[in-house]
C-alpha cells in the first residue's frame, strides 16, 4: 500500500516546490510589502488547513497587497499551470481512495486488557465471499444478558445495517455500528453475533477466527 501511495505524495511535494518558486519571483512591491504578502499568504494557508476562519482584516490586507502585484503570467504558462493543477487533483483523488481502502483494511480487534491489539484486516465482505456469512443472516448486538440488545443485518457490499435508538442506519464497519449503539467500538467483532436458524448465537470474531484458521478459505 505504501508503494501505491508514495508516487502521489511525490507529486504533491513537487507541486508545492514549484509553487514556492513562483512565489519567489520578483513582484512590483517594495521588499517589506513583498515579505508581508508572503507572510499573509502562509498565514491564510495555515488557518485554512486547520479549518479556522480567516479574519476579515487578514483577507483585506492580502487583497490590498495583491492589487499592487503587476506580474502577468503568459497565457501558455497559465495553461500549463492549470493542467498541472488538474493533474494534481486527479492524483489526489486516487490517493484519497487508496487511503480509504487502507483504512477499511485496518480493523482493530478487541484484546483482553493488558494485551497487544491485533490488526487482522478482515472485512465482512471477505466472510460473505467465502459463504461464512450471508446477507440473509440476522445479527444481534449485546454485551451480556443485562445489556441493551440491538438488531442488525449485513448488506451485500459488506456494510452493516443496525437498528439504533435513532432507527435503522447503515455503517461501514462493526465498530462504528457498535459505537452508534452506545457500545465500545473496539469490541464490535465480539459484541456482534450472528443468529443461526437453530437459535444459537455465534460472535462474529469466532467466525473470523474460522476464516483465519483455514487460511482465508471457506
Amino acid at each position: 500500500m505504501l508503494e501505491e501511495i508514495e508516487p502521489h505524495l511525490a507529486a504533491v511535494r513537487q507541486w508545492i516546490d514549484s509553487a514556492r518558486q513562483i512565489a519567489g519571483v520578483e513582484l512590483e512591491l517594495s521588499p517589506s510589502e513583498r515579505k508581508q504578502l508572503l507572510t499573509v499568504n502562509r498565514s491564510i494557508e495555515q488557518l485554512t488547513k486547520l479549518e479556522i476562519a480567516v479574519p476579515d482584516e487578514l483577507r483585506t490586507l492580502k487583497l490590498r497587497l495583491s492589487a499592487k502585484d503587476k506580474r502577468i503570467i503568459p497565457a501558455d504558462e497559465l495553461a500549463k499551470r492549470v493542467a498541472e493543477v488538474e493533474d494534481l487533483l486527479e492524483r489526489l483523488k486516487v490517493l484519497s481512495q487508496a487511503a480509504r481502502n487502507l483504512r477499511s483494511r485496518l480493523r482493530i480487534d478487541d484484546p483482553p486488557t493488558g494485551r497487544k491489539r491485533h490488526n487482522y484486516g478482515i472485512t465482512l465482505l471477505e466472510l460473505l465471499n467465502v459463504k461464512l456469512l450471508s446477507p440473509e443472516d440476522q445479527l444481534e448486538l449485546q454485551r451480556n444478558s443485562e445489556s441493551p440488545k440491538y438488531e442488525g443485518k449485513i448488506c451485500p457490499d459488506g456494510s452493516i445495517m443496525a437498528r439504533t435508538d435513532a432507527g435503522w442506519r447503515q455503517f461501514n464497519s462493526l465498530a462504528s455500528a457498535a459505537h452508534a449503539c452506545g457500545y465500545d467500538g473496539t469490541k464490535g467483532w465480539q459484541y456482534w453475533r450472528v443468529i443461526r436458524t437453530n437459535g444459537s448465537r455465534i460472535p462474529l470474531k469466532d467466525i473470523r477466527s474460522q476464516y483465519i484458521e483455514k487460511g482465508g478459505e471457506s
